[in-house]
C-alpha cells in the first residue's frame, strides 16, 4: 500500500521541518507521549491513519502560532484543538480514500462533533489534558 507523504487535506507535508525536526518525526513524539500519558494500550500510528493526520495538522497548528512567539501553554493547547478540530471536519466532509485510512468510528458521531465545535477554554478537563499533553511533548522535545 502506498505510504502518503503529506496530510489528506494536501496541506502539510510530512517532510516539512520544524525545529530541526520532520512534521513525520513531531507525529511519532508527540504520539509516543500521549500515548504514554493517557495509558493508551496502542501501536504507533502511520501515515494516512485518521489520527497521524490529526496529529500532524494539529502540530502544524501549534508552530504557526509557536513562531509568532508566543509561548503560553494554554494558548498553544487552544490551537492544537483547533488543528485537530479542522482536521476532524475535513476528514469528516470528505472521507479521503486511499492510501488513506478513515478510524474504526465512523466519524460524524455526536461527541467530535461536539468537540469539534466548542473552543479549548470550554472543552470538558480531559479533553483539555489531551491537547496541553501535545503542547509538552513538543515544547519537551524543542529543548
Amino acid at each position: 500500500m502506498e505510504v502518503p507523504g503529506c496530510t489528506a487535506n494536501g496541506l502539510y507535508s510530512f517532510g516539512t521541518v520544524f525545529y530541526g525536526k520532520h512534521l513525520r518525526e513531531w507525529v511519532e513524539i508527540v504520539d509516543a507521549y500521549v500515548t504514554k500519558q493517557s495509558k493508551w494500550d496502542a501501536r504507533p500510528l502511520t501515515p494516512g491513519a485518521f489520527g497521524y493526520d490529526n496529529f500532524a495538522v494539529s502540530i502544524a497548528t501549534f508552530f504557526a502560532l509557536y513562531i509568532t512567539g508566543v509561548r503560553d501553554k494554554q494558548e498553544l493547547a487552544a490551537a492544537v484543538h483547533d488543528g485537530w478540530a479542522t482536521n476532524y471536519i475535513w476528514w469528516r466532509e470528505t472521507l479521503p480514500r486511499p492510501p488513506y485510512r478513515l478510524p474504526y468510528t465512523p466519524l460524524g458521531d455526536e461527541r467530535r462533533d461536539m468537540l469539534a465545535h466548542t473552543p479549548f477554554t470550554r472543552l470538558p478537563d480531559d479533553e483539555k489534558a489531551k491537547d496541553v499533553w501535545v503542547v509538552e511533548a513538543i515544547l519537551a522535545a524543542i529543548k
